[in-house]
């Protein structure tokens, strides 16, 4: 893959990266890390890739690790700002109770529900089996529909 192609399908994926770096580390500077290191890594390894269809389950991949890697460099990351409402949600409501789930239910919410990958190529960008992204989707379902009737009961 040479740098025009490259930059093109980066480029295609600019806004997709960026929800997905800010999902989980609720930063716009530590996305914007993210982001660009997660690139630099990405083309520095391009030859790597094998095939070029999966480059965006491949880039996707790459910048979840580098998102983990500065939250091991930041432990104080791990809790997010309970005010900060994920930027993909329209619903302001499902977007607070998205942004209070745990990573690990967090990220394939996003992946699935909102970036549109199919399981299978959730389970391949999280490293984790099929199975275990529907169990993670059907808690994450479960923890949402729970927060979103508390805050129902207390609305009214």
């Amino acid at each position: 893959m040479n740098e025009r192609e490259f930059s093109g399908r980066v480029r295609l994926m600019r806004d997709r990266l960026w929800r997905v770096s800010f999902s989980i580390l609720r930063s716009t500077a530590d996305s914007e890390d993210a982001m660009q290191e997660a690139l630099f890594r990405a083309w520095r390894n391009v030859d790597s890739l094998r095939d070029k269809s999966f480059f965006e389950t491949w880039l996707t991949r790459i910048l979840i690790n580098e998102c983990r890697r500065l939250i091991r460099k930041k432990p104080d990351m791990t809790e997010i700002p309970e005010s900060t409402p994920a930027p993909e949600a329209e619903n302001p409501a499902l977007g607070k109770a998205i942004a209070a789930l745990k990573m690990d239910l967090r990220v394939p919410v996003i992946l699935h529900y909102i970036e549109g990958y199919s399981v299978k190529e959730t389970a391949s960008i999280m490293r984790i089996t099929q199975a275990n992204v529907k169990s993670r989707l059907m808690r994450a379902r479960k923890k949402l529909k729970e927060t979103l009737e508390k805050e129902a009961a207390q609305d009214e």
